[in-house]
């Protein structure tokens, strides 16, 4: 497993994969590339061209938007000793922050740093989803407070807004709306939409978070695409194959995640998870974390077999709905790789941690840590863990059959005879070389098929004996009981002619069920279940059997070869 990108550190995760009717996938964890490019920048309702002309932006806003871009920010940029090229540290959404405003705006981070002092930056808040920083600027005794974050949070504590030229304009209804729709247009682009925005405060001593976040001016917009894996479509749609194929099974694909809800459903069109036509946020198959967090017990039950997609959520609410899912009998494999989906991965039934961006306490919380951060190593994990089940029963149906004939050959052989037809040696030398070659003939071929993917999960509850398995095996002991019954009261010599040493005999058939197991084995390997034609099984082992008791006499008659 190691060489399809999969640790397991609970060796029997692999088997309950194979059960997994749900997988809860997170977008930045597992989806996606995480590395946020530019794609979109507005100044108040215009759009602005990828790289703006001179005098193109009022030189007031782009001052602001230097300022803002450049200090308000956990990012480092340095210079490499090896190379005089620019490199970037910090988070995916810095990053590209950074990279754009440096290539667009033309902002130096240095030159930024010497006009201004300062006095406090803030960490990231998750209740307002942005950050701030407070500074002084060197002309101005006023203290300059900068925010930056979600769009929709950042509208709503603006009272301004800043247009191309330099103009600043109240955010009226009307200007609230259009503001709203432009959020709207570049979220269901799949798009993460970060606002700027800055207002000028005295100077009391306290830090950006605890300030009021009212009064700011609205300084711009920039869409933000972290693009979707290639291959996530196709890994996707393997996993819908098993719920396309089964009316009642399968497994379901349900992308949770923090961004905003428009923005979730239009990456899960992207990733092939949602397909509904429906431009409806609120349709059945989407809902947002608080909205979810909000229903009745009653309401969440009635409507968890619908959802597909949750967005705006917080970790609560994706611990809520994998509880959920497993009172309505779903057993769910989860993907996490921050600290905040510890409580989230221990709660699901199948714990997935990611290898490259996972934290040590996501890693440490999981069953299985995916060392490349990829999804199509979860459905290679999934194949695996059915086609280990399947092997299972292989296993089961070989030991037992093969065990079951023998006692009852031998028995019929004690009884008929008087004497058994096999030593205390003969058992231990099929016991050592017989079982261990089946053995092999069953485990050691078998790998996992796309024929696996479009069958149902199986339960790990479920009984590894089935109805099917069970038939093959009173069929084949019955078979053999019969053809051996037959052989010993003169039927062999009367209708085929043979010359019968019936201890002999035995010997031979007490061995049949092996070497039938293993034909059948290789002949309908990719079956469910080996014995699919018991009129094949027939033949071949009546062939055997006359085969064995014609051997069994050195002096056989030339019929005997003939009628072989």
């Amino acid at each position: 497993m190691m060489k399809e990108k999969v640790m397991f550190r609970e060796l029997s995760a692999c088997k309950k994969m194979g059960s997994a009717t749900t997988i809860i996938i997170d977008k930045k964890d597992i989806l996606t590339l995480n590395q946020m490019e530019f794609v979109e920048f507005f100044i108040g309702e215009d759009i602005i061209k990828a790289k703006p002309s001179n005098g193109e932006i009022g030189s007031k806003v782009l001052e602001l938007l230097q300022e803002g871009a450049a200090l308000n920010t956990t990012g480092t940029v340095y210079k490499s000793r090896s190379t005089s090229i620019l490199e970037i540290s910090g988070s995916p959404t810095e990053n590209a922050i950074l990279s754009w405003a440096m290539s667009h705006l033309g902002i130096i981070i240095a030159e930024e740093k010497k006009k201004v002092e300062i006095k406090h930056v803030g960490n990231f808040d998750p209740e307002k989803n942005g950050s701030g920083v407070l500074l002084v600027r060197r002309n101005n005794v006023k203290v300059g407070h900068h925010w930056k974050g979600d769009a929709e949070v950042i509208l709503a504590m603006c009272s301004n807004y800043s247009v191309r030229n330099g103009e600043i304009r109240d955010v009226d209804e009307d200007a609230r709306k259009q503001l709203k729709e432009i959020i709207r247009s570049v979220a269901v682009k799949s798009l993460c939409c970060i606002a700027f925005a800055c207002k000028e405060v005295e100077d009391s001593g306290q830090a950006s978070d605890e300030l009021e976040a009212a009064g700011f001016t609205l300084l711009g917009l920039v869409g933000l695409k972290d693009r979707c894996r290639i291959e996530i479509r196709t890994a996707v749609e393997s996993c819908k194959k098993a719920l396309e194929s089964c009316k009642n099974a399968g497994v379901k694909v349900i992308l949770v995640t923090g961004d905003d809800v428009r923005t979730a459903r239009a990456t899960a069109i992207e990733c092939g998870v949602f397909s509904c036509d429906q431009e409806d946020v609120e349709s059945d198959a989407i809902v947002e974390g608080v909205q979810f967090s909000n229903y009745s017990r009653e309401q969440r039950m009635e409507r968890i077999g619908k959802i597909l997609v949750m967005g705006s959520s917080s970790p609560s609410d994706k611990l809520e709905m994998i509880r959920c899912l497993k009172e309505e009998g779903h057993v769910v494999a989860v993907t996490g790789g921050g600290t905040n989906d510890a409580l989230a991965l221990k709660e699901a039934d199948i714990e997935l941690s990611m290898g490259l961006r996972g934290t040590e306490v996501a890693k440490e919380s999981s069953d299985i840590v995916i060392l490349d951060d990829n999804f199509i190593s979860v459905v290679t994990m999934l194949s695996w863990g059915r086609c280990i089940h399947n092997n299972i029963q292989k296993l089961i149906q070989f030991q037992l059959t093969m065990n079951v004939a023998a006692l009852v050959i031998n028995l019929i052989s004690a009884c008929s005879s008087g004497v058994l037809s096999v030593s205390a040696f003969q058992i231990l030398w099929e016991k050592v070389v017989i079982d261990t070659l089946g053995l092999l003939a069953v485990i050691s071929h078998d790998q996992p098929t796309k024929d696996l993917m479009r069958k149902p999960p199986v339960w790990w509850s479920k009984r590894p004996i089935n109805e099917s398995i069970f038939n093959n095996i009173l069929i084949q002991v019955f078979y053999q009981a019969v053809t051996l019954s037959a052989l010993q009261f003169n039927v062999g010599k009367s209708i085929l002619g043979l010359a019968i040493n019936i201890h002999t005999c035995f010997q031979y058939l007490s061995h049949l069920p092996s070497f039938q197991y293993i034909y059948c084995e290789a002949a309908c390997g990719e079956e469910e279940h080996v014995y699919v034609d018991t009129q094949e099984q027939a033949f071949h082992s009546g062939c055997a059997c006359c085969h064995s008791c014609s051997r069994s006499d050195s002096g056989v008659i030339e019929q005997g070869d003939s009628q072989h």
